[in-house]
């Protein structure tokens, strides 16, 4: 773990556990990890290249009646799809959920194969957060030619993504799981519109697994964009970090929900406890960044460069496509 000066340490007493926002700060994760990140210029969804043009400008993927959008061509010379951290059908069910009035919505899953099914009677949420969660789950998409998802200590890949993808409907139930619990219909302290934004960013990231367990994932040699294999892991630091600094923007309330949320999805996920959130921010700690193997990525410990992202949009509703870039391949 890298030595701070005294100047440092005394600047980050100051600081507590909250993230910087600017310049290049080691930041003190409760006394347990430290690392190094840089922040440098402005996330906004008009320069985001991994956007369509049309998506730039309307800062969103334009998700109207059709929640699927089609695979569409990349810089890289194939096409991808979206993964929608917010399952399709999860988001299909929410359009078509009834308006009590009341402050509630019911949900209709008729599916009894589904995780979602709920009794003929239906199943009330609540609406505030019924319309936040359908909003993010617009904008938390990632490229399928580059996703696998985490379930069970393991991994699972994405179709679209040439990998296996054994165990992907189970992996797919847990985000659908942790979506339904963002829209509880009992009153939760600390529940808004920012903190279901960031619980389901801090769940998009943790979705995507290791390189230690991708590596694992079946066929991990065919995945669609194999330079995703070489960045694997500086690009979850990436978002981890992302992820650090929109979490330090909320008020403790707020938090305390996140943290609800996300340690919840991770304890599904990774029953075994090896997989854990950072006491600081709602993810795992950061994870060295050597090629051991197929897939980029070591265990828990400080990387050896400074992870270098932007500042977050000042507008929450394009928090979700800042955290996700990293996982998204430019358009032309």
């Amino acid at each position: 773990m890298p030595k701070l000066s005294a100047s440092n340490r005394k600047i980050l007493a100051k600081r507590g556990s909250k993230f910087a926002t600017g310049g290049a700060y080691s930041i003190p994760l409760q006394k347990l990890r430290t690392f190094t990140h840089k922040v440098v210029g402005t996330y906004t969804a008009g320069g985001d290249l991994t956007l369509k043009k049309s998506q730039r400008v309307s800062r969103n993927f334009g998700m109207t009646r059709e929640v699927r959008i089609r695979s569409n061509p990349t810089i890289k010379g194939f096409k991808s799809g979206y993964h929608e951290s917010v399952p399709t059908d999860v988001l299909k069910s929410l359009d078509g959920a009834k308006d009590n009035l009341d402050g509630t919505h019911t949900l209709f899953v008729t599916n009894k194969k589904s995780v979602l099914h709920t009794p003929a009677a239906g199943i009330k949420v609540d609406s505030a957060a019924l319309r936040t969660v359908r909003k993010v789950g617009d904008t938390l998409r990632t490229d399928t030619a580059q996703t696998a998802l985490s379930f069970n200590d393991g991994g699972a890949g994405h179709s679209g993504s040439g990998l296996s993808t054994n165990n992907q409907p189970q992996a797919h139930d847990e985000l659908r799981r942790t979506a339904l619990k963002c829209m509880d219909v009992k009153p939760q302290a600390g529940r808004t519109d920012r903190s279901i934004t960031v619980a389901l960013c801090a769940v998009a990231v943790s979705s995507i697994p290791p390189g230690t367990v991708a590596e694992a994932i079946g066929k991990i040699k065919k995945i669609k964009n194999t330079h995703a294999l070489l960045d694997w892991e500086e690009r979850r630091n990436a978002q981890k970090v992302k992820i650090g600094i929109l979490y330090g923007k909320l008020t403790k309330s707020e938090q305390k929900y996140v943290n609800d949320v996300a340690g919840d999805y991770m304890a599904r996920i990774s029953p075994s406890k090896k997989r854990k959130l950072d006491p600081a921010m709602p993810v795992s700690p950061l994870r060295g960044t050597r090629r051991l193997g197929q897939v980029q990525g070591e265990t828990y410990k400080p990387p050896t460069a400074a992870v270098v992202v932007k500042a977050p949009p000042s507008d929450f509703n394009e928090w979700p496509l800042y955290v996700t870039q990293d996982q998204r391949i430019e358009r032309p």
